[in-house]
């Protein structure tokens, strides 16, 4: 779909902002549509991961499954042992996923994200494997 298109392609212009990256296209395996990206940017020291799924595949697993899975690829295949994310407070599905995934909460940042013109903390969850 084009909203599909238009959130990956901002995540995708997101990650080459940062430099190293990598990516995957998340896939209904029923349906064989695409459904998210998951990916990681890396600094050389830590993989900040991230992903990015349409809302009608909420609440289905995909994001705890494409999340373990670049995960697991990043240390197995890159020798990545050190990751974090940053989530919106109050994005309860996305801090289940993450610590699904492992992450634990380990740092907040108060009021650094604006959203409508409310100001919320995020919090940064990391994991060393």
């Amino acid at each position: 779909t084009n909203k599909f298109l238009e959130q990956y392609e901002f995540l995708n212009n997101y990650n080459k902002e940062l430099g190293l990256h990598s990516e995957i296209c998340d896939i209904n395996n029923q349906t064989k549509q695409p459904v998210g990206v998951t990916g990681f940017a890396y600094d050389g020291e830590t993989a900040e991961l991230g992903y990015l799924l349409l809302p009608e595949y909420f609440n289905k697993g995909y994001a705890t499954e494409s999340l373990r899975a670049v995960i697991d690829w990043a240390w197995k295949e890159c020798g990545i042992r050190q990751f974090k994310a940053v989530v919106t407070r109050g994005n309860i599905g996305s801090e289940k996923v993450l610590s699904k995934c492992g992450l634990t909460h380990t740092d907040t940042l108060f009021k650094v994200h604006t959203i409508g013109e409310k100001l919320y903390d995020d919090l940064i969850y990391t994991l060393k494997v």
